[in-house]
């Protein structure tokens, strides 16, 4: 829920934020210029990134998957024409 975050000064980076940049901001989420450099994974990022926060075990980690994914929507687009 998107929503959760407005006004929390989430900023989103990466491909998909690029993509859905519209809903993002209507959303209340910042999104950095398309050419940002912060929209590439970059290994020194990561290890800034885990020397700013405390350790999490790998086996907690979980992904937080906000749509369908393209198999079940393509199956359900299947579905639903006569």
């Amino acid at each position: 829920d998107l929503g959760a975050l407005a006004g929390a000064g989430w900023l989103a980076v990466g491909d998909g934020a690029v993509r859905d940049r519209e809903a993002l901001l209507d959303a209340g989420l910042d999104v950095p210029a398309d050419g940002d450099a912060r929209h590439r994974v970059a290994g020194a990022a990561l290890v800034r990134l885990a020397a700013a926060g405390t350790p999490v075990p790998v086996a907690t980690l979980v992904p937080d998957y906000v749509r369908l994914p393209d198999a079940e929507l393509h199956r359900r687009r299947v579905a639903a024409d006569p």
